[in-house]
């Protein structure tokens, strides 16, 4: 069974390149965070879980996924695959009850802990993780007991694939790939160093965006259905207490009123703030044959060109006092973790 959670289902040629010609002759399901569901109980955090029909009915669950960063859980892999298989209710509980822990954290937050809940309910105690390189290829599985194994190879992955923080470059290159299918997943999980360089840094990542923009259910980056917002925040309100509602509520009006008591000074503070600390474009380099085509406009300063002389010349302008361009790429960005404790050149390539 694929397992995208929120994300829709791949299309038939992304799924016979996942599970590989070897599976072809076996029963393929694909899970549908929307259908063919049920709740089998609910979580000491409070979370229903609501989960694929058939993975209830099989006599054994085996997950088979990488371990690699990601913003929600601080890293996959582990517990976290379960979240693939739930149903819609459960995964915007988990979202939204519980913060996200950041791009390559390693502690043992609420969302960890509810996710290991989860996992037992459904019976996914044992699993296959893989360690890719930047060619996918398997550096190192680990199999058996997760719950056993799981902080060991998290412990590999901070080691064997940490990078510097992007301080101090005039230009950033982030390579999306393998993550790179579509804009919806490089905005996810492929141009992380471009949100921590200095404002002054050029910013380029390189990406496929094979599959046009994505698909995202929970969090879509474009293309948002009709009176989404609405319903998002009408879902938020519906899974606080009454407490929390008012706590949030008495918030934004407190920041309200504060912010039209010294409008005057704050415009000019933002003013000068902006100044100072706006970043520059990121110049998406598409490479590859492209069948889906990508929007003209994209949000967060993200502009598309199959040209790279056009984003040498986009990094000149950028530049145009420098004779001698420090660059930082980082060759694999979605494997990768920022650990601002390293020296540059021990992750990323200048």
């Amino acid at each position: 069974m694929m397992a995208p959670g929120t994300h829709g289902a791949p299309c038939r040629d992304a799924l016979v390149k996942k599970i590989g010609p070897a599976a072809v002759s076996c029963r393929i399901l694909v899970h549908d965070c929307t259908g063919n569901i049920v709740k089998i109980g609910r979580t000491s955090f409070g979370t229903p879980v609501v989960v694929n029909r058939e993975v209830v009915r099989s006599d054994l669950v085996v997950g088979i996924g990488g371990i690699y960063p990601n913003y929600t859980a601080g890293f996959g892999g582990g517990s976290k695959l379960a979240l693939g298989v739930l149903g819609e209710r459960s995964i915007m509980h988990l979202h939204y009850c519980h913060k996200e822990m950041g791009w390559g954290s390693s502690r043992d937050g609420e969302l960890r802990m509810d996710l290991d809940e989860i996992a037992r309910m459904i019976r996914l105690n044992t699993m296959i993780s893989l360690h890719v390189n930047a060619d996918r290829q398997p550096i190192r599985i680990s199999c058996g007991d997760h719950f056993l194994y799981y902080k060991e190879a998290l412990t590999f992955s901070r080691e064997a694939f940490r990078a510097p923080m992007p301080k101090g470059a005039d230009v950033v290159i982030s390579n999306a790939y393998p993550d790179d299918l579509s804009l919806t997943f490089v905005r996810m999980k492929g141009i992380t160093p471009l949100l921590h360089c200095d404002p002054r840094s050029s910013r380029i990542v390189v990406a496929s965006c094979s599959e046009g923009v994505g698909h995202h259910g929970l969090f879509p980056f474009m293309n948002l259905p009709r009176f989404h917002r609405e319903r998002a925040m009408a879902q938020r309100i519906s899974l606080m207490k009454p407490r929390e509602v008012v706590d949030r509520i008495t918030t934004r009006l407190r920041r309200s009123f504060r912010a039209k008591f010294d409008l005057n000074r704050n415009s000019r503070l933002a003013s000068s703030h902006e100044s100072r600390t706006e970043k520059k474009p990121i110049w998406l380099y598409r490479t590859g044959i492209h069948v889906e085509p990508l929007p003209s406009e994209i949000p967060f300063q993200i502009r598309a060109t199959s040209s790279w002389s056009e984003i040498v010349r986009a990094v000149q302008k950028e530049q145009p006092e420098k004779t001698r361009l420090k660059v930082l790429l980082y060759p694999c960005a979605p494997l990768q973790w920022l650990d601002p404790s390293i020296n540059h050149g021990e992750g990323a390539s200048t």
